[in-house]
């Protein structure tokens, strides 16, 4: 397993992380450098909130080069919404 796989898999084990989920939320992310608080708060959307969950999400997506956009967004922007 190469280090970078190692962060991948950290998060996912967490107790409530979906695999699934957290995979594509990866992936997206790779793919665009971005990937959005809100997707980030509905893959651990089960999970205890603890400061430490929360900088262990953060540094993981970080080490992959992945940054949280933590700007709001109006829900008339949302899919589906208009």
């Amino acid at each position: 397993m190469e280090p970078r796989d190692a962060v991948v898999n950290e998060v996912a084990i967490l107790p409530g992380v979906i695999q699934q989920d957290w995979d594509a939320l990866i992936s997206r992310g790779k793919s665009i450098g971005v990937v959005h608080a809100e997707d980030v708060a509905h893959v651990v959307r089960d999970v205890e909130l603890t400061p430490e969950v929360l900088t262990a999400v953060s540094d993981a997506l970080a080490k992959l080069g992945i940054s949280i956009d933590v700007v709001a967004v109006p829900s008339c922007y949302h899919e589906g919404a208009y």
